[in-house]
């Protein structure tokens, strides 16, 4: 009598789910897979980026729900791409808007160690929305003149730079807005502060919460 193989090798939770890619870890391109998000129809956008440091660009993989590249997202290749042009550029967190498009956000490179937040909004075949931003991109602007979001603390004594996690930045939608925040550092004061942002569905016109900024909190530096 034969066996059925789904029945002789239940799988449990924890287990690598042999629907997807056959079972194995899948390799991704680039040093970074920092998010993902999946649609209604099980298509699995994973987002981060290209390179540590210098030169890099943020990245975004369109998978199947078998772990094979989606044909129909820029011909089966990831993007990858800057928020500006030769920037630093770093995907962190992705979302799947009602209409199929893909909202990601991430930091880029502004310059003297100082990152901004920066978006970018695709169709679902992998081009860039024109109508979002400028030619697709956006990067939102605070006036908080004391405030940087920067990887390094710049207040830290010596010359090697201490770790702060400052760059760190989270994503949510409601209401047709988007939400984005993130850890920020004052100079000179060496205190983190949270910033949360709020944008209308345009990403045109960027307004800021009307908790100004939230609490701030002095954390040690983490070597």
């Amino acid at each position: 009598m034969a066996s059925d193989s789904k029945t002789d090798t239940p799988k449990r939770a924890g287990e690598f789910d042999p629907e997807f890619n056959g079972g194995q870890i899948l390799l991704l391109p680039g040093t970074d897979a920092v998010d993902v998000a999946i649609d209604s129809e099980d298509r699995i956008y994973v987002v981060g980026g290209t390179a540590l440091w210098v030169n890099g660009e943020y990245i975004i993989s369109a998978l199947n729900h078998d772990g094979t590249n989606r044909e129909d997202f820029n011909g089966g290749e990831p993007v990858r791409n800057t928020f500006m042009p030769g920037a630093y550029s770093l995907a962190e967190q992705v979302a799947v808007l009602p209409d199929g498009k893909i909202l990601i956000l991430g930091v880029v490179d502004l310059g003297g160690s100082n990152f901004g937040f920066a978006l970018a909004r695709y169709l679902p075949n992998g081009t860039l929305d024109l109508s979002y931003g400028v030619n697709g991109h956006a990067i939102p602007v605070f006036d908080f003149c004391d405030v940087v979001i920067s990887r390094n603390d710049l207040n830290a004594d010596g010359n090697e730079p201490t770790y702060l996690y400052t760059g760190k930045t989270y994503l949510s939608l409601y209401g047709g807005r988007t939400y984005i925040s993130g850890l920020a550092l004052t100079v000179g004061a060496r205190k983190a502060v949270t910033l949360l942002m709020c944008l209308d569905g345009t990403a045109i016109s960027f307004r800021r919460s009307e908790t100004k900024a939230a609490r701030s909190l002095s954390i040690p530096s983490i070597i």
